[in-house]
């Protein structure tokens, strides 16, 4: 047994190493091999899209850019893989300044087109590339020397409650938003909205972080706010509510049998315990009677409160009696 097993750990090391060497001699050929397409990758010419930084300088300390500027230009550049490759992994192309103090108008924005843009990206780029597009084509920058006003903001968008669950409150924090634009413009705008929020099958209080909508030549501060939405469980509530009688002449008396009847409806749990009789208005209009041939009457539901959905009465009709006075 002795001799067998000393033959088996044997055989072990020596598949070990040959299988050692061979793992050594595929990896070496796996880098040789990378190295070797990533170098006629690199020396291949391709396109590759690059960000670059957008600053505005020189701006006055009672200016205000009101402008939805982008942070950066997307440049789509033509060149040599080692070249786009320093471009994006090197040095990288410093931030484009643009000089408020040049560009500046007295009519409150300036628009620096896409050949001036071009040209100051070319002075960083080698000789050899070549700028496909430029994104955004041009940049149109708005500004104003801090004319502001506060306005209202409102919720744009379909919320909806999940299956015997109602929507009790939704509470905007902040409500109101800081408006900064050129005069002519600042008139018009009476609110701001929130991007458009659809929420279905809320059945719990649920919090949302909410961007408020662009204006073209305005700056909306904040950008984004808090959306809170409370929900409440539906319950059923039954009151018995007394009949009013309207339009009856002065000669006449118009008795009900019942005079009242049962109101059902649908409420909000934390609204049960204060459903009223007096929030419902349940009347006869004696002008039905005149019209009536039998001894029954059609009821009304004149006024029901907000809270109640789904109201409706145990009985459409009551019988009547006229009496003369």
């Amino acid at each position: 047994m002795a001799v067998l097993r000393s033959a088996i750990q044997k055989i072990i090391a020596f598949l070990q190493q040959i299988l050692g060497r061979k793992l050594l001699i595929f990896a070496f050929f796996l880098i040789l091999s990378s190295l070797m397409w990533m170098m006629i990758s690199f020396n291949e010419e391709m396109e590759k899209d690059i960000f670059v930084p957008v600053q505005i300088i020189n701006v006055p300390k009672n200016v205000v850019i009101t402008s939805d500027l982008n942070d950066s230009l997307r440049l789509t550049l033509r060149d040599k893989g080692y070249t786009l490759a320093k471009y994006h992994y090197g040095s990288g192309i410093s931030p484009i300044t643009i000089n408020f103090q040049q560009y500046a108008r007295t009519n409150g924005m300036f628009t620096i087109n896409n050949a001036d843009l071009v040209r100051m990206v070319k002075q960083q780029l080698s000789p050899s590339t070549h700028i496909v597009a430029v994104k955004p084509e041009k940049l149109e920058v708005f500004f104003n020397h801090g004319n502001h006003k506060v306005v209202p903001i409102l919720l744009q968008g379909n919320l909806s409650p999940s299956a015997s669950y109602t929507i009790t409150q939704t509470v905007l924090t902040p409500n109101r938003a800081t408006v900064y634009a050129a005069d002519g413009l600042l008139d018009s705008i009476k609110a701001v909205y929130t991007e458009p929020v659809n929420q279905s099958n809320i059945a719990d209080s649920a919090q949302f972080t909410v961007n408020l909508q662009s204006i073209r030549g305005a700056k909306i501060l904040p950008h984004k706010i808090n959306l809170r939405v409370k929900s409440d469980l539906l319950t059923e509530k039954t009151l018995e509510v007394p009949i009013s009688i309207v339009n009856v002449p002065e000669d006449k008396h118009l008795r009900l049998f019942p005079s009242t009847v049962k109101v059902k409806f649908v409420v909000a749990t934390s609204g049960y315990a204060s459903a009223k009789e007096s929030d419902f208005h349940i009347v006869v209009d004696y002008n039905d009677v005149a019209n009536t041939e039998g001894d029954k009457v059609r009821v009304h539901i004149r006024k029901k409160p907000k809270y109640a959905r789904h109201v409706q009465t145990d009985n459409n009709v009551v019988n009547f009696l006229i009496e003369e006075r």
